[in-house]
């Protein structure tokens, strides 16, 4: 019996082999999104611009240097080959992956459960415990990791010479946030070579805080944020909500299909801007009944994706539908693809995978673009001095001219200026991307505001059946779309 249990755990541990999205499709997604934010704010974010990174690229790593990846196309790539929370870091012979790494890409949002107190010893070098919690069903969910992430549990190993490293673990003092104005880190403990201790080392403790500088700290948080990116992906995957591990010979036909760039590059930023609206905003959270405005981001997209099957569990519709646009979305695009398995398998030709992508993929770039929007928020890249708490109304530019074209026909758009609004001004006719501003019968939500004047130019139009709201002063009883400008 003894040697059957064991067969059969090694048999599930093998499985969790579950690379999510490919690599490319994880820095797609995070390209895109940075693309949709720029273009929704008609402005580039110079800092996030110098460390997006690009597509394709396949940096490795371990322990002693995930941090000095400092980009976030690289997160989002390393989320699935280091794992820097729970140490899910085991290589198999000839593999450079280490193929425990997913097995905290996974969470069920019907159920919400947490296991906030689950974190790897780093300086201990005992690998016992992970099996032990394995066994017992107690493996962290990817809101655990989104947490951590963002309250500063994840270790940072840095050698101090021959077989000798210092570890470093941020306590949650102030967490990621903290960390990127401070660069201030906890050194935990630091090893040593003893050819004496059955380990083969010793462990003395430090805890003392020191500083990085501002190079090494905007690497290492910008590595992190793109990991967020990656697990707020996952969300977007019918197994990884399902709680439907795979990987091996149990592969999922949708990470599968996903992985081919034409099925992928379907959705791109203009369109998904213009076809189904501008960033998820994060901070609808409070009035939404949720912890963070990350938890709302992750729920919102997980939900949309348990409407379709995995391989062994059936899709479900069990959400609050007052909730986002979880229902707005389901109710449009829900009636094509596969719902249903028969525990094995679900329907998976050419449509079936397209109706699942057309549900979550504009809704996932739209949802990652409202991640930066937290970050640029909590790291004060966007606004001026004169933003107040988060939720609150705060300036953002003073005359706005848009004069791209625009095709608005989603949900939630929102222009805020402390002076002027114009559009369609005059003096741009040579810019290549210059055009007519068309808000379509099927956007909603379109709220222009501004201390100042309003200009509609020639060129503007917002046909029959189109929902927008234009207002002159301050905003006193905003809507929750107006709460945090979103231009």
């Amino acid at each position: 019996m003894k040697r059957t249990t064991i067969f059969i755990f090694l048999t599930i541990m093998m499985n969790f082999n579950a690379y999510s999205h490919n690599s490319a499709t994880h820095q797609y997604i995070v390209i895109e999104a940075l693309k949709l934010l720029e273009k929704q704010f008609n402005k580039n974010f110079s800092e996030l611009d110098n460390y997006i990174g690009y597509l394709g690229i396949d940096e490795y790593c371990n322990d002693t240097d995930w941090h000095n990846k400092g980009t976030l196309a690289s997160g989002a790539y390393l989320e699935d080959i280091w794992d820097p929370v729970y140490n899910f870091n085991i290589k198999l012979l000839g593999e450079n992956k280490n193929w425990m790494t997913t097995l905290s890409h996974f969470w069920d949002p019907d159920y919400r459960r947490l296991y906030d107190k689950l974190i790897a010893p780093p300086c201990s070098g005992n690998m016992t415990w992970l099996f032990k919690e394995v066994a017992k069903n107690n493996w962290p969910t990817a809101l655990d990791k989104m947490i951590k992430y963002i309250n500063g549990h994840w270790y940072v190993k840095k050698y101090l010479g021959l077989n000798a490293y210092n570890f470093y673990d941020y306590e949650p003092t102030g967490g990621l946030i903290d960390y990127y104005f401070t660069g201030n880190i906890y050194k935990k403990c630091h090893n040593y070579y003893n050819p004496f201790s059955p380990y083969g080392f010793s462990k003395v403790d430090d805890n003392y805080t020191v500083s990085d500088d501002e190079i090494a700290r905007k690497k290492l948080v910008y590595n992190i944020i793109g990991r967020m990116c990656h697990l707020l992906s996952d969300m977007s995957v019918p197994a990884h909500v399902h709680d439907t591990f795979h990987g091996l010979s149990a592969y999922d036909y949708y990470e599968d299909w996903m992985g081919q760039s034409e099925n992928r590059n379907y959705f791109y930023a203009k369109k998904v801007l213009e076809e189904y609206g501008g960033f998820i905003d994060p901070y609808s959270y409070k009035q939404n009944g949720f912890n963070s405005p990350i938890e709302y981001l992750m729920y919102c997209m997980a939900q949309i994706s348990q409407h379709y099957a995995s391989r062994a569990i059936n899709g479900n519709d069990i959400y609050n539908e007052n909730i986002g646009e979880i229902k707005s979305v389901i109710d449009k695009f829900g009636g094509v693809g596969p719902t249903s398995t028969d525990g094995i398998s679900y329907n998976h030709n050419n449509d079936d995978l397209a109706g699942i992508r057309d549900a979550t993929f504009p809704y996932l770039i739209r949802a990652t673009a409202g991640l930066f929007y937290w970050f640029l928020i909590n790291g004060k890249q966007m606004v001026t001095s004169e933003q107040g708490d988060e939720g609150t109304f705060c300036v953002q530019m003073q005359e706005l001219n848009l004069w791209k074209k625009v095709d608005l026909e989603g949900n939630h758009y929102t222009f805020n200026s402390s002076e002027n609004i114009i559009v369609c001004p005059t003096g741009h006719e040579q810019e290549p991307d210059n055009g007519p501003f068309v808000i379509h019968n099927t956007a909603k939500n379109v709220t222009f505001r501004t201390n100042g004047s309003i200009i509609f130019k020639s060129g503007f139009q917002a046909m029959a059946g189109s929902d927008v709201h234009a207002y002159i002063g301050t905003c006193t009883a905003c809507p929750d779309e107006d709460k945090n400008p979103k231009y």
